[in-house]
């Protein structure tokens, strides 16, 4: 049918359960005329290392690794003091929570992959 192609054309994808933003140009697009479904590929602008939050006016702090495995490190917080932190699954439960410096990186390995979303006193980075 009709209309415009994506292909080539830079873009904004909103991810709106988690005001997320990212650019993209798609590269390919099928519409699955010779199978079920259909399919596209990408190329990403925006970095994906790395999850920047600002917490306050100001002031933004950056978790990365992003994803991850074995660890993360929080860039931004200037307290010399040990901060609370929790880390909760998409489902809203926590799954780890604990106290970390800002000069030290939080243990994650024992977390099964997924999607998680941190808690750093009262400020929440994805």
């Amino acid at each position: 049918g009709g209309g415009v192609s994506p292909v080539n054309m830079d873009a904004v994808l909103h991810l709106i359960s988690e005001d997320i933003y990212i650019d993209i140009k798609f590269l390919s697009w099928s519409n699955g005329n010779d199978s079920p479904g259909g399919g596209f590929s990408y190329e990403r602008s925006t970095d994906p290392t790395s999850s920047t939050a600002e917490i306050e006016p100001g002031i933004y702090v950056t978790l990365y690794p992003n994803p991850a495995q074995q660890a993360v490190r929080i860039m931004g917080l200037e307290s010399p003091e040990a901060m609370r932190y929790q880390i909760y699954n998409t489902m809203g439960a926590v799954a780890q929570s604990g106290l970390f410096s800002p000069q030290a990186s939080i243990d994650i390995a024992n977390l099964p992959k997924g999607v998680y979303y941190f808690r750093i006193g009262d400020y929440q980075l994805a």
